[in-house]
């Protein structure tokens, strides 16, 4: 999907745009564990923190990098760990302790991964003829699911989407949420002053 995280740089990813990735996603990671630390040590000080609940929430990890992807609108495991819902129409997924499925409706496209033997789920098994029995095993679990939790999504679509992409007719567009420091970075400041569309 070309929307916010993927949206900010051109395709192929450059390491260098990765490396950049990374170093703001860590420097967040400890700019978040020193807030909490600072927070725990004043309920301490002020003699609250025996009477006091902490909840901490996030949403699903980003890619940074991981299957070429910066975003979070995805559901390989870098991106899933985080109990959630799963994002917007566009895909669903279903595991078990060695396998999981990732279907996407709108493509009519199915991944299927054994997270034992391949755990960065870069080897699709789906279409071996040999996984057939397996694909019908983990689909029958995501429609069960499903009827479970009453996602009533299709798992395909009455219209296809083609699976190409063409990388030059990537254009760049930041949105509302982007902050200054990205905007000058991916979008060399050209959007900086100006109010951006969602």
């Amino acid at each position: 999907m070309i929307i916010r995280d993927e949206n900010l740089a051109p395709w192929p990813r450059t390491p260098e745009i990765i490396q950049a990735s990374l170093a703001d996603y860590y420097a967040l990671i400890s700019h978040i564990d020193k807030s909490v630390g600072d927070l725990i040590g004043t309920l301490k000080k002020e003699g609250l923190y025996e009477n006091t609940i902490i909840v901490y929430a996030a949403d699903n990890g980003l890619a940074i990098g991981s299957h070429r992807l910066l975003g979070k609108q995805n559901l390989y495991e870098h991106s899933m760990k985080v109990p959630l819902i799963h994002y917007r129409n566009t895909v669903r997924a279903v595991r078990t302790n060695e396998w999981k499925m990732i279907r996407y409706p709108e493509r009519d496209y199915t991944q299927l991964f054994n997270l034992k033997n391949d755990p960065l789920e870069l080897n699709n098994l789906a279409n071996q003829p040999e996984s057939q029995s397996r694909v019908d095993e983990m689909m029958k679990l995501l429609v069960d699911w499903q009827r479970e939790t009453n996602d009533t999504v299709s798992l395909t679509a009455n219209k296809i989407l083609p699976m190409e992409y063409d990388p030059e007719s990537f254009k760049q567009k930041p949105d509302i949420h982007q902050p200054a420091y990205v905007l000058k970075r991916y979008f060399k400041g050209e959007h900086s002053g100006e109010k951006v569309a969602h």
